[in-house]
């Protein structure tokens, strides 16, 4: 007999797993509350009593944020309804989405179907990043980290390609982040994610080809396994034989030891040539998040 999926342990599912399972909730139409819901839908996920104590960066319970956030967009969308503070329920568009429910009801589904939430995306994407100096910790925007998950599958479709080249770009960061924990940052491109360092060009992932900054002399054999060619930089006048290497994104998995030293080697030297600490205005704290799930380890995000 086929068990469903909720009918097995599992850890806190991301906010866009909770939708649907929260809109049927509201579907009784009654009035409901967040304590209620989260306490509805922990029991419906079977949530060990670990996984509903796990925290965020906040110290917020991390059931209790996803769950929030999946009420926050089913209201921006109109689907929910506020009764009174801290009170709500499923309005007349709920109930047509209800009549006929997606099989996974998500923010590409609320975009693609209600004008508000588009808005709302645009409202709150735009929106840069933020330090919460209090708590030390960088406050995080679930619609950013999705889009950049769905920006990487679209310019990256091969599952096998996209985890090698990810793999890489989390050595890279790693190594910046044990250089100086305060001089990187990680920003989008229009297909993928560049990590930068010391004010320096360290990796970036595309769609069709991978940057990485090394220190030279880099080995014939090396250049040839990869297909890499090398890219100039005015820039690097500052980073004795330093370059850029370009190769097939596809040749990730072939980045070899010696080619990761000499990544790391340029690190060290790009750090060393910092006298102030950089602006971090356009560091995505959420491509990191979305970088930490994908290789499955923790990595560090950089100190504001």
């Amino acid at each position: 007999m086929a068990i469903a999926v909720h009918d097995l342990p599992m850890a806190v599912p991301d906010f866009q797993s909770f939708m649907l399972p929260l809109l049927k909730l509201a579907g009784d139409g009654d009035t409901h509350t967040l304590p209620d819901v989260v306490e509805q839908l922990s029991q419906e996920f079977h949530l060990s009593p670990e996984d509903r104590a796990e925290t965020n960066a906040s110290g917020q319970t991390r059931v209790y944020n996803r769950v929030g956030w999946a009420v926050t967009y089913l209201k921006k969308a109109a689907l929910l309804s506020n009764v009174r503070r801290g009170s709500f329920q499923v309005t007349e568009r709920g109930r047509q989405v209800l009549a006929e429910p997606p099989p996974r009801l998500d923010v590409k589904f609320l975009k693609s179907r209600f004008s508000e939430m588009a808005e709302f995306r645009r409202e709150h994407d735009d929106a840069p990043a933020t330090f919460n100096v209090n708590e030390g910790a960088w406050t995080l925007r679930p619609a950013v980290e999705e889009r950049i998950r769905e920006k990487m599958e679209r310019s990256l479709p091969n599952g096998t390609t996209r985890l090698d080249a990810l793999r890489l770009f989390a050595v890279a960061l790693e190594n910046a982040a044990e250089e100086r924990d305060d001089a990187w940052y990680v920003r989008e491109t229009t297909t993928g994610l560049r990590l930068m360092a010391g004010g320096l060009l360290v990796c970036e992932v595309a769609r069709k080809k991978v940057r990485l900054s090394v220190v030279g002399p880099i080995k014939e054999e090396t250049r040839a396994s990869l297909e890499a060619d090398s890219e100039e930089d005015d820039e690097f006048r500052a980073i004795p034989s330093g370059t850029i290497l370009t190769f097939p994104v596809e040749r990730c998995g072939e980045v070899n030891e010696e080619l990761k030293g000499s990544l790391n080697n340029f690190v060290d030297l790009a750090m060393a040539r910092v006298r102030r600490k950089p602006d971090l205005e356009h560091h995505v704290p959420e491509a990191v998040a979305y970088l930490a799930k994908t290789v499955a380890r923790e990595l560090p995000q950089p100190e504001h």
